[in-house]
């Protein structure tokens, strides 16, 4: 399996663990990134297309550990580079 597939995979798991709605969805190689919503959870912010969201998701393949990935979850967003 690409190391794509499996990041993927695991960005989809997120999305069912937290029982969330995808808002936003930004793909690439080594690297997705999730805005989300969970209507269960208090806070939260509005994007600029007026989507209600309160959790982010970044998942980047980790290059120096094969088969890793580095996961950082932020709410209702994540405030460090990931």
């Amino acid at each position: 399996m690409k190391k794509q597939e499996n990041i993927e995979q695991i960005s989809t798991l997120l999305v069912k663990k937290f029982s969330v709605k995808s808002i936003e969805k930004l793909v690439e190689d080594d690297f997705v990134s999730i805005t989300a919503y969970n209507k269960s959870w208090e806070n939260y912010l509005t994007s600029s297309k007026k989507n209600k969201f309160n959790v982010q998701f970044g998942i980047r393949t980790n290059k120096d550990l094969q088969n890793a990935y580095n996961l950082t979850i932020g709410s209702p967003i994540i405030t460090e580079e990931y």
